[in-house]
């Protein structure tokens, strides 16, 4: 029950981005901006992983830790499109405000999915009995998601290569490590868990008053 008051306004939000980015492209009459229907579909794989693997939690270990593999390579794209920022520039003849506002509105429904997904994880390891391990466990996801980012956004990655692509990912770990790097994981990854320290003082205030 609590899973849907959750995801309903979510859907709502991502249909409502859909319609914003379909509309700007039969305005401008091209397809600029395009690729976040894409990025949102990359963010959205994670929370599909996450969600799966609550509804059958009674899976075997084997089956769990596989798919929480996939979910923490996949899961970077969600907060990802924070970075499409650096895209936003006026682009005659749409507005400059209202593609400020569907990138906005974009990473906004990205770092949701990314939240709830992380939320729906969390809930697997507490049936699991390792509550002793969800502050390790969110500070590896954060990190993770941090390092994941800078790769997609500087060095050009996507989730996949790490498995199609592993000694080239590798070699490209090994020569990023810099404080320009590290200092870009640290940020985002500290504003990250921030933000989803927010969101879930938001979930369990409301999960409280809904029982």
């Amino acid at each position: 029950m609590m899973r849907e008051k959750i995801n309903n306004p979510l859907l709502l939000s991502l249909a409502g981005n859909i319609i914003m980015v379909i509309a700007r492209m039969l305005y401008a009459d091209n397809l600029y901006y395009g690729f976040l229907l894409w990025n949102l579909l990359l963010a959205g794989i994670p929370f599909l992983i996450s969600h799966k693997l609550y509804k059958n939690r009674k899976n075997n270990r084997a089956v769990l830790y596989s798919g929480l593999f996939l979910w923490l390579l996949f899961l970077p794209n969600a907060p990802y499109i924070i970075t499409d920022l650096v895209h936003l520039y006026h682009r005659p003849p749409v507005p400059y405000w209202y593609d400020m506002l569907l990138v906005l509105l974009s990473a906004c429904n990205g770092l949701a999915l990314g939240f709830v997904s992380i939320h729906q994880v969390e809930m697997i390891i507490f049936r699991r009995n390792a509550e002793k391990l969800i502050f390790p466990f969110r500070a590896i996801v954060m990190l993770s998601m941090g390092y994941g980012v800078y790769m997609g956004r500087y060095l050009r990655f996507n989730s996949w290569d790490a498995i199609i692509n592993p000694i080239e990912v590798l070699i490209a770990i090994k020569n990023s490590m810099d404080p320009g790097t590290v200092g870009f994981v640290l940020t985002f990854s500290f504003v990250t868990f921030i933000l989803y320290s927010f969101f879930r003082t938001i979930v369990l205030r409301h999960s409280r008053e809904v029982s």
